[in-house]
């Protein structure tokens, strides 16, 4: 009796020594603690950060000074950067959270948030987020993220808005361009420029299905001095509009 006893409680010890402090959970209230979320960015996006939410949650007895390590398990393009927040926002070169957070037993912290930039490239990665006590680093969970960046077919207001730059020189003498910074963007669509007076009087279109790189704003209208708008329509569809000035 005296061994089953002695056995018994080194296998509580065990138990607790071995036991989580913590819980995760996904911003729709299901555990995830040490399973693999897959993020993609909506929309097609490739031209901004996309992020992985998770709750950390306290579910000992005890509150717990807690940091938060980045592992990256497959890096991304070289074009990609990726960073966390935990509750404070660090860089893309910080791996592990300066400072620790503080949750009570019981509390949650929702405030990490694992982000991935595409900047303008498709592609994949994999990151772990390691959230442990740092008076007992054994006692930790984590969460990893397949982040994949693609694109779809369907129209991206924001990468067409984005490749074209304001009206320059502004103001202008007449001689005023708009230029294209990706021309591919718009590969199969039809493009519409119109210009517009301070009155929303139409001054002049040109339409086209092969985006030039430069594009002179006097070979859409012959324009007197004053302030225009100049808008850019996608396959009738407005993705931006640039104001400027003809002396």
């Amino acid at each position: 009796m005296k061994k089953l006893s002695t056995l018994f409680l080194a296998l509580v010890s065990i138990t607790y020594t071995y036991a989580q402090s913590f819980e995760l959970r996904d911003t729709s209230g299901n555990v995830v603690t040490n399973q693999t979320l897959n993020v993609t960015n909506p929309g097609g996006d490739i031209y901004n950060a996309f992020e992985a939410d998770v709750h950390v949650k306290n579910i000992s007895a005890t509150a717990k000074q807690v940091k938060c390590k980045r592992i990256v398990m497959v890096a991304p393009p070289a074009a990609m950067s990726n960073y966390f927040c935990w509750t404070i926002c660090y860089g893309p070169n910080t791996n592990v959270s300066p400072t620790a957070e503080n949750i009570n037993a019981g509390a949650s912290n929702t405030k990490f948030h694992g982000y991935v930039n595409p900047n303008g490239v498709v592609g994949n990665a994999s990151i772990r987020y390691v959230f442990y006590d740092i008076n007992n680093t054994s006692d930790s969970v984590y969460i990893t993220v397949n982040y994949t960046a693609t694109t779809t077919t369907a129209l991206n207001v924001n990468k067409l808005s984005v490749a074209v730059s304001n009206v320059y020189p502004n103001p202008s003498n007449g001689n005023a361009f708009v230029k294209i910074n990706d021309q591919s963007a718009f590969n199969g669509k039809t493009v519409a420029l119109k210009i517009y007076n301070m009155l929303g009087k139409e001054m002049g279109t040109k339409t086209t299905t092969a985006m030039p790189e430069t594009i002179a704003i006097n070979s859409i209208a012959d324009l007197p001095s004053g302030i225009y708008f100049l808008t850019v329509l996608v396959d009738s569809k407005t993705i931006a509009t640039k104001r400027f000035t003809i002396d």
